[in-house]
């Protein structure tokens, strides 16, 4: 059975060791419904026809759905159990979710519909995972906000992803990331303050619905980091991107990721969306450095 989790079940928060012989199938998963927070309980949804909430699509045994039935209380009023289609960048299939009861507290609804963004420390604990031109020192600094920027960790790994360019504007594709367990994405890590989180919002497009951002789970030098990242909303087919986007992924990318991404960057930029001039462009980059 699949079963869609969206607060303390997903994994590393508090109660995710009940589905340990759960099968994670996607960390990215979407239903139609609102998501609150009470005081009675960590979260809740309320299945609607408007608003999304996101969270972990598992594949779970009879037995553990028996245990999480009585856990819950399924047979009361606090949780119930109920049917749902549950959306992913690749699929939509039918699954099931606990939503609040009918005698559940009346909470806080989170517009945001993202439980673990809802979680996430401010202040002095705060990551952010860059993947595309956010990684280049150079635009970041024309922006003049190099400031909120000058805490590198280093390079950084998100395991079972793949970089897309599935954000059209009018020169081209913009990246994006989706899902791909036989994949991984690489980038920079930044320690990162409020006022740097307010830039992105507003660079990432958060507010015109352009990219929703989303707490990733990376690899830097043998730590593992929970990061805020962003990924787009409305994802199409990918498009080749123009020059001058290209030259930031891969100027910013050089001096953090494995040879090996280089050489997937390379071949991207070359073969499967070749970009005029940038087989020039990384040529020179690799003898000036």
């Amino acid at each position: 059975m699949r079963l869609f989790v969206y607060g303390s079940f997903c994994k590393g928060d508090n109660d995710h060791d009940r589905l340990d012989d759960s099968t994670l199938l996607c960390t990215q998963a979407r239903i139609m419904a609102t998501l609150f927070k009470s005081h009675a309980c960590d979260a809740y949804v309320k299945l609607t026809q408007t608003g999304t909430v996101y969270g972990e699509l598992h594949e779970v045994g009879d037995h553990i759905m028996e245990q999480l039935d009585e856990y819950n209380g399924a047979a009361g009023a606090v949780y119930e159990r109920n049917s749902v289609t549950v959306h992913t960048d690749h699929e939509s299939c039918g699954a099931v979710v606990y939503t609040g009861g009918e005698e559940m507290e009346d909470g806080e609804a989170l517009p945001h519909g993202n439980w673990k963004l809802d979680r996430y420390p401010e202040g002095n604990d705060m990551f952010y995972f860059a993947y595309g031109s956010c990684m280049d020192l150079e635009r970041i600094r024309k922006a003049g906000v190099e400031a909120l920027f000058e805490d590198v960790v280093g390079g950084a790994s998100l395991a079972h992803f793949r970089l897309r360019f599935s954000h059209h504007v009018h020169d081209g594709g913009r990246a994006d990331i989706e899902e791909d367990h036989l994949s991984s994405v690489e980038g920079v890590l930044y320690k990162v303050t409020p006022p740097a989180v307010d830039y992105l919002y507003d660079r990432e497009g958060v507010y015109e619905g352009h990219y929703r951002p989303t707490i990733v789970e990376v690899m830097s030098q043998g730590r593992t980091y929970l990061a805020l990242t962003f990924t787009v909303i409305n994802k199409r087919e990918d498009k080749v991107p123009p020059f001058h986007y290209a030259k930031e992924i891969y100027r910013g990318a050089f001096p953090y990721v494995s040879t090996r991404y280089k050489n997937q960057l390379q071949e991207l930029f070359t073969i499967s969306f070749p970009v005029q001039g940038m087989s020039t462009y990384m040529k020179e980059l690799e003898l000036h450095r």
